[in-house]
């Protein structure tokens, strides 16, 4: 390849340039007026798209995106189709999302969604049939729907293994890896809603999506509404020991500094895992994609929970989306009190249920205001401390105020989701003496803290109990209580 405008010969540089556009594979790439042997003329102007090497098929090229090389022969599971193979093509469709293609075809019915070319068509192309291992029905349907309407909407990927995709985050190369049931760089009118909920200490993102595809069938809002499972993984122990791929980012798994909390990122202390939600929010909210979309809901079971219930108070993207936005907030097993009084022992018995088996309050002869002042606080030095309080805050929170916070937290509007039958310290519990300072169960944190948003800070929230559900965020997202929440209608 010879960079036009520049030296006749770039052998022996690392790479050549159309229109100072570095290309790294410069083996028959050019542009409309540059092609075998053509417009050698130093100081001539590339003109029209940048075409290269896609999947080989002879001698046909594809075009870039923009300015945005293509990596080809790469492991790819398709954005079209759904299909995985070793040799697809993978591009930076936007500065935020990586996406993958099973083939040169495929890739140019996408690019065609991006960049209105009518000279540019996808029938030139080779069926993917003889580039990935196994094409399914969806494939034949996707062009009959092409034929016949000009347009392809795909069906929701529901399959984990094929509903991946990267969200590259703008404050350097770091990734983190989403389930999603469509492309977020795909257009698609059809999506009305968006759901981004968040997993627990296990850190699965691939199970809570699954639970959120189970709730979406149920609501019927499977084909309208884009579900979105991001994954903050950890390798730093404390029984955290995630497989993470090359760049992806990484998070404390405990601590002040633990992803739950908006905690900066291992490998990079510019970034916290508050950062990857305003990201993502972001780029739903410019419309790219789902320039329909009405909606959209930020929702947390156990350790995610406490994820939603401090990223609505402390998030800076809230206002300026200009798109809806609500929390669901599902048994957590702690909040951060923005004043350093926690329940009284009378409001906490006045909710038996709540307590778990074997509790025994003892009560004072004369009853308490709901909220005091923690009576332990001598030996439990940080009740009050992030992520339990507000003092001594780290990473995304320390950068504000308390009273924003505060502010924040009453303006946002929240739901809080509570098992009716969380009552037990299983599955993570948190036991700790600045967690037990809020209540002795999850239930009865929940409770608690509901009513002292709501009583001390004006906060319009709510709190709803799911009858038979325990600490099991597949019973509390599919429960009939949660689907108008989780799917709100429009």
């Amino acid at each position: 390849m010879i960079a036009i405008g520049s030296s006749l010969n770039c052998r022996d540089r690392s790479y050549c340039a159309l229109r100072s556009v570095k290309i790294t594979v410069p083996f028959r790439t050019y542009c409309a007026n540059y092609s075998q042997g053509a417009s050698k003329i130093p100081g001539a102007v590339a003109k029209g798209w940048i075409f290269a090497s896609g999947i080989y098929e002879r001698y046909v090229r594809i075009p870039w995106h923009g300015d945005v090389e293509s990596l080809v022969n790469v492991y790819a599971t398709c954005s079209v189709c759904g299909c995985k193979t070793k040799a697809g093509v993978e591009v930076k469709a936007s500065e935020n999302s990586v996406l993958g293609l099973c083939s040169n075809r495929h890739y140019v019915q996408w690019w065609k969604t991006q960049h209105d070319d009518a000279s540019i068509s996808a029938d030139r192309y080779a069926d993917p049939g003889g580039h990935v291992k196994h094409i399914r029905i969806g494939i034949w349907l996707y062009g009959i729907i092409m034929l016949t309407t000009g347009h392809a909407f795909a069906a929701p990927c529901t399959t984990t293994a094929e509903c991946t995709e990267w969200v590259v985050l703008p404050q350097n190369s770091a990734r983190v890896l989403i389930y999603r049931s469509f492309p977020l760089s795909v257009r698609n009118p059809d999506i009305t809603r968006a759901l981004v909920v968040i997993h627990g200490a296990g850190r699965d993102a691939d199970n809570y999506f699954r639970h959120a595809l189970a709730a979406a069938f149920l609501a019927g809002g499977l084909e309208n509404t884009v579900i979105i499972s991001p994954r903050f993984a950890s390798t730093n122990g404390d029984g955290c020991a995630d497989k993470v791929s090359e760049r992806e980012a990484t998070w404390q798994c405990g601590g002040p500094s633990r992803w739950t909390g908006g905690g900066a990122s291992v490998d990079n202390r510019d970034i916290t895992s508050f950062d990857v939600i305003d990201q993502i929010l972001r780029t739903l909210a410019r419309k790219d994609s789902f320039p329909n979309l009405r909606t959209i809901v930020v929702a947390g079971h156990s350790a995610g929970g406490q994820f939603v219930s401090r990223y609505q108070m402390a998030n800076q993207v809230h206002e300026t989306l200009g798109i809806p936005l609500s929390y669901v907030v599902s048994n957590p097993s702690s909040y951060a009190y923005l004043e350093a009084v926690r329940p009284s022992v009378t409001l906490l018995s006045a909710n038996v249920s709540a307590l778990g088996p074997g509790y025994v309050a003892t009560l004072p002869a004369t009853p308490t205001p709901p909220f005091v002042a923690f009576a332990d606080a001598r030996n439990c030095t940080t009740y009050d401390n992030w992520p339990y309080g507000i003092q001594r805050r780290v990473g995304y929170s320390a950068k504000l105020t308390d009273d924003q916070l505060k502010k924040q937290l009453s303006a946002r509007g929240a739901t809080y989701l509570l098992g009716g039958l969380d009552i037990l310290p299983l599955f993570g519990f948190d036991g700790s003496c600045a967690a037990n300072a809020q209540g002795p169960t999850r239930l009865a944190r929940g409770l608690a803290f509901s009513r002292y948003v709501v009583e001390r800070l004006g906060a319009k929230h709510e709190a709803l109990i799911v009858p038979a559900c325990g600490h099991n965020a597949r019973c509390m997202f599919t429960a009939d209580a949660a689907l108008g929440l989780l799917f709100p209608k429009q």
